[in-house]
């Protein structure tokens, strides 16, 4: 396999906070703690203050959801480690996806797993632990629900309104469709194999804890379920402070005004109390109701005090919203940093004020690794167009006109008449002026349909030597469409079936290889 990097300085697809946050803007430094970098890495590992009470505590929690896990020698040596103070967590999480979902699931995994394995080069005395999240507490079942190949969407059908990580899974007739479409190479074989034994287990978490440990284990990521009474009770504080003071709202809400000001939108409004209740059969919103709390469906209420109680007794119970979550996160792993997309980034530099209410320490944020996976025949494709995979990020019309202007037989880009244009009404409307000020108006129109007449033609002009190009238009067409499928970024479509088939895992060891946490490109990857 070879391997090349795609800059983002070199194409427009991050929001201006995430490349403002990698140009180190600073306007932002106010919104997060210490740099991406081995130098802030060195400060959190002397900052950071994690009990052995509650290294205790996260040892037994771990120690108990990995039983009966085959093969997991690397992660029962992580969890004992993690009971010493010159341990640390690196950290990732995402949602249940079925079949590990989309491709990014799993770049997001083996970034933390690069990041862990270059900060015990840097820091030999200490051990760092990978950890992989696992939203099991979400309820959005139709997120998770399905895959993707470039043959066809695999969907698990059903509904849900509680915590999916107890959802039984039900997925025979979709096994039964992979065998007959999976390519029956030893690595597809494998696939299949994988995703039986995963899927029989007895619930999804279950599930997606034995499919990431099959194939990713063997790199030393342990997986974590905040779902679990031992770990709840850690945060057991925290809930109670902020049905009591409502900590997330408020500060939430001031750093939203302060992002607003400096020119960025909001990721994530907060609510009132961010808040779930869970019980066997649902996941539902808490909301404040003048000085009492109630369920949003109102099946439920509490005064202040009775709901403050039922989180001391019973803190398992409560569920923390995508706000919430990152704090519950940092209290229960002695972690220096997450790794996450450019959206989840985003809604992270608003919680570094609420972090400092409640006494938290805010991890370092890094921007995952994005890859792309592209064929040999493409990127001969590409040179014989005359274009490079860096182009392929532009939008079809631009990359229609850059064909047109590469192999036309005449040169269509009209500036230079746009530029006479400009100069001739510049001196039409200096003689209007001279002749009577309010003429100047005038010659400002003029000018603008001139200029409007120009763009009218020059894309009748490319239409026209478009014809005459057809075969290269559609080969461009055809490589673009390996990157964007269906119009999507390749990553948030294909499911790893698309590729494990023809590679195993020797994609992943690639990926390993090449993936650089700390300067976050994009790696192209070409079968």
């Amino acid at each position: 396999m070879e391997s090349d990097c795609i800059s983002y300085k070199d194409i427009d697809f991050l929001s201006k906070l995430m490349s403002d946050y990698l140009d180190n803007n600073s306007s932002l430094q106010s919104l997060y703690g210490q740099s991406a970098s081995l130098s802030g890495f060195k400060k959190n590992i002397e900052k950071r203050q994690f009990s052995q009470d509650k290294r205790t505590v996260l040892a037994a929690a771990l120690e108990k959801q990995y039983e009966g896990v085959a093969n997991a020698e690397l992660q029962l040596n992580a969890i004992s480690a993690l009971k010493q103070s010159t341990t640390f967590t690196v950290t990732t999480g995402h949602q249940l996806c079925l079949g590990t979902g989309p491709l990014y699931f799993i770049y997001k995994i083996l970034s933390v797993v690069k990041l862990s394995r270059q900060l015990k080069k840097e820091f030999p005395e200490n051990e760092f632990v990978p950890i992989y999240w696992m939203a099991t507490e979400d309820h959005d079942f139709l997120e998770i629900n399905h895959f993707n190949t470039s043959n066809k969407r695999y969907e698990w059908e059903g509904v849900n309104d509680y915590a999916v990580g107890w959802k039984q899974p039900e997925i025979t007739e979709l096994i039964a469709e992979l065998e007959v479409d999976i390519e029956k190479s030893t690595s597809g074989k494998k696939w299949i194999e994988l995703i039986k034994e995963a899927y029989s287990k007895k619930d999804l978490a279950s599930a997606t804890r034995n499919l990431v440990h099959n194939l990713l284990g063997k790199y030393g990521v342990l997986v974590i379920d905040g779902d679990a009474t031992q770990l709840k009770q850690i945060f057991a504080p925290y809930v109670i402070q902020e049905i009591d003071e409502q900590i997330s709202f408020n500060s939430v809400g001031e750093t939203i005004q302060q992002l607003n000001h400096i020119g960025h939108k909001e990721q994530v409004t907060p609510r009132d109390i961010n808040l779930f209740y869970l019980s066997k059969t649902s996941r539902i919103r808490i909301t404040k109701v003048e000085e009492a709390f109630e369920l949003a469906d109102g099946s439920k209420n509490w005064t202040k005090d009775e709901l403050i109680k039922e989180a001391a007794a019973a803190p398992e119970l409560f569920s923390p919203n995508v706000l919430l979550r990152p704090l519950y996160q940092e209290t229960i792993l002695p972690n220096l940093s997450y790794t996450g997309g450019a959206g989840e980034m985003s809604y992270w530099f608003e919680l570094k004020s609420m972090f400092e209410k409640f006494e938290v320490d805010f991890p370092i944020l890094l921007l995952r690794n994005s890859a792309v996976i592209v064929s040999e025949r493409d990127t001969e494709r590409l040179s014989k167009l005359k274009l490079n995979w860096t182009d392929m990020f532009k939008s079809e019309i631009s990359l229609e006109k850059q064909l047109v202007e590469i192999h036309g037989n005449t040169n269509l880009n009209l500036d230079e008449y746009r530029s006479k244009i400009e100069s001739i009404f510049l001196e039409l409307k200096a003689l209007a002026g001279s002749v009577d000020k309010t003429l100047e108006p005038s010659s400002e129109v003029s000018k603008t349909r001139s200029l409007q007449a120009i763009d009218r033609l020059e894309k009748k002009l490319i239409r026209g030597e478009k014809l005459n190009l057809e075969t290269d238009l559609e080969m461009m067409y055809r490589v673009k469409s390996a990157l964007f499928p269906k119009g999507n970024f390749q990553e948030r479509y294909y499911n790893i079936a698309q590729f494990y088939p023809k590679t195993g895992d020797a994609l992943f060891d690639k990926l390993l290889e090449v993936f650089e946490p700390l300067h976050p490109d994009i790696t192209l990857i070409e079968l």
